[in-house]
């Protein structure tokens, strides 16, 4: 039972007070290395809820969750914060340059192809509490997601004074 509390019900992956416990115990036990906090959102998946119904996304949430957990070496977490979020804790992972972790984030499920756009921190160089990291991470995700939307509505952010 004290398992099933840890884990999140729906996709079987930590929940987030477990996930938050887990970052103390990794940033304690980093010695000179870094940790790699990475929160991802799904693009699009309310219109896998809207096309497919709850109950589809929800198979697509815990499958998606399942490869992320797959993909984990010995040591590293996944949980799931809430909705269609999930924050991974990587570790050494010098090797997954931002197109590898891309491909990385990418998975097909019952419902059709999922992405996700990220927000990577890396710890403690850039935040050194799981509140900082998840802070930062979800400001470089939406900054990410900004960036998407003009690019899609053709504007250029270069020629925007109000692009920052």
């Amino acid at each position: 039972i004290e398992d099933l509390a840890r884990m999140d019900p729906l996709t079987g992956v930590l929940n987030f007070q477990t996930l938050s416990e887990r970052f103390a115990e990794l940033v304690a036990a980093l010695g000179t290395g870094a940790l790699r906090f990475v929160l991802l959102d799904l693009d699009g998946f309310q219109a896998v809820n809207r096309r497919s119904g709850r109950p589809v996304g929800d198979v697509a949430l815990a499958q998606y969750a399942q490869h992320l957990k797959a993909g984990l070496r010995k040591g590293e977490s996944v949980g799931r914060v809430g909705g269609d979020e999930f924050v991974l804790l990587l570790q050494g992972r010098e090797d997954l340059s931002p197109g590898r972790l891309g491909e990385f984030l990418s998975a097909s499920v019952s419902a059709g192809s999922l992405e996700a756009s990220h927000g990577t921190v890396l710890v403690p160089m850039e935040a050194a509490t799981f509140a900082d990291a998840y802070r930062l991470a979800a400001q470089r995700l939406h900054e990410l997601k900004q960036v998407r939307r003009e690019t899609a509505a053709g504007k250029d952010v270069k020629d925007d004074p109000g692009a920052s």
